[in-house]
């Protein structure tokens, strides 16, 4: 198939869409992405690419444009232009790629506005367009302020509301990554369910290459991999630390994000600096040495809004690293974590319950070391590029297929 792939992030951003356009041409379809400059998590344009909007280069095989996009820098004013200046120069710059595609697949992380360029370009030339849902839109637009004094009546989340049901109603499939995004979809926005289906993230096979027992270093080394904001809930497990006993424990964080500082100014306040440690971003590659190190890995999502029920994508990598998961979670990821019998479950927001479960591991970590190849397994069942791309070939197939059929009967008709 020729398939156009419209993202607003891409290679040197660390997204799984990598992943995705890499296989997809490894399997001999065409691929072009349309993306924007890399300037995620930083929010600066990343050295090298300030003028690779000019030129179109080459991904494993696919052809990539880059749109001349504002980057994110900071704060939500900036953030909100940089939403606003993806739509725009997409949409520009896809006026200049010849209309030869099967399908139109858009990868759908934050803002669901960068989806309309390939609404308008696929109602434009009469292709077919699917949508991969990894963000809850409109509620993520409630934890841009922590979920707390956004209401549903804001104005901003009122035109959040208006810009989704657009979205989402003009896509002619719509893969979400979990159950409980299509339940959300019905019920606030009224999406037909018959237009739906669940395909579940991949996580690299990278992860694979961890060793199945962690160094035995005398420590029990808590780990939290991936985004610090404020979603991930990271001050629950700071907070939590602080009242277990640390004379044999240290708390981790490989990552980078919008809430480190605020997590950095917590760990101070609390007198934790030479228990808690934060490493920064990494590559894939890097952090196998952090996931060497880790006895347990932490999980955690706020349930004050509906983004809570997402499924992070740290999970499976989590899982095909072989290391047990201590989650405050509700939704998707407590239910794959209980189905995978692979940690430690208590409900979000409950620190308590997120203490006793450390208490736990700090009292016998050896209990907890056969969930960890209780969540390699399962990921080798469920979880790897291969099934996920398997999957993905038959929607987009059965999609593009559907508008051949369509043009078929509409020509007998006429």
């Amino acid at each position: 198939m020729k398939i156009l792939v419209i993202t607003q992030y891409f290679y040197p951003e660390t997204f799984r869409i990598n992943d995705i356009v890499s296989e997809l041409v490894n399997r001999g379809h065409d691929v072009t992405v349309v993306t924007g400059l890399p300037n995620y998590p930083k929010g600066e344009i990343y050295p090298g690419y300030e003028d690779s909007y000019k030129t179109i280069s080459n991904y494993f095989g696919a052809k990539v444009y880059r749109c001349n996009l504002r980057p994110r820098k900071n704060g939500a004013i900036n953030l909100a232009l940089n939403y606003l200046s993806f739509a725009r120069q997409a949409k520009k710059t896809l006026k200049k790629i010849k209309p030869c595609f099967d399908i139109i697949y858009y990868y759908g992380l934050s803002p669901i506005s960068s989806g309309i360029p390939a609404i308008k370009y696929g109602k434009k030339y009469n292709i077919k367009k699917v949508i991969y849902n990894l963000d809850i839109w409109p509620d993520s637009v409630r934890d841009s302020r922590g979920g707390k004094t956004m209401s549903k009546a804001n104005l901003i989340y009122v035109i959040s509301k208006i810009i989704s049901k657009y979205v989402y109603s003009n896509f002619d499939l719509i893969l979400n990554k979990c159950d409980e995004f299509g339940d959300y979809l019905i019920e606030t926005l009224n999406i037909s369910t018959n237009k739906m289906v669940t395909l579940y993230e991949h996580a690299e096979n990278t992860y694979l290459t961890v060793n199945k027992m962690p160094i035995d270093n005398g420590i029990i080394d808590f780990m939290f991999l991936g985004n610090i904001g404020k979603a991930q809930n990271c001050d629950l497990m700071i907070r939590a630390f602080a009242s277990i006993d640390k004379s044999n424990a240290i708390l981790h964080f490989v990552g980078d994000g919008s809430y480190l500082d605020a997590l950095k100014e917590l760990t101070l306040s609390l007198g934790l600096e030479n228990h808690v440690f934060f490493h920064g971003r990494k590559t894939i590659e890097e952090t196998i040495a952090y996931y060497n190190l880790a006895d347990v890995c932490l999980l955690a999502l706020s349930n004050k809004t509906c983004t809570g029920l997402t499924p992070p994508t740290k999970l499976s990598g989590y899982m095909a690293a072989c290391r047990p998961i201590i989650a405050s979670i509700n939704g998707a990821a407590r239910t794959i974590i209980e189905d995978a019998k692979c940690g430690l479950v208590c409900p979000a927001d409950d620190i308590a319950g997120f203490i006793a479960l450390m208490n736990m591991i700090t009292s016998d970590k050896n209990e907890v070391l056969e969930m960890g190849m209780n969540g390699r397994k399962y990921f080798l069942e469920k979880f790897t590029l291969d099934k996920h791309i398997d999957s993905l070939e038959k929607y987009l197939r059965s999609t593009y297929l559907t508008e051949i059929i369509e043009e078929k009967d509409e020509n007998i008709a006429n």
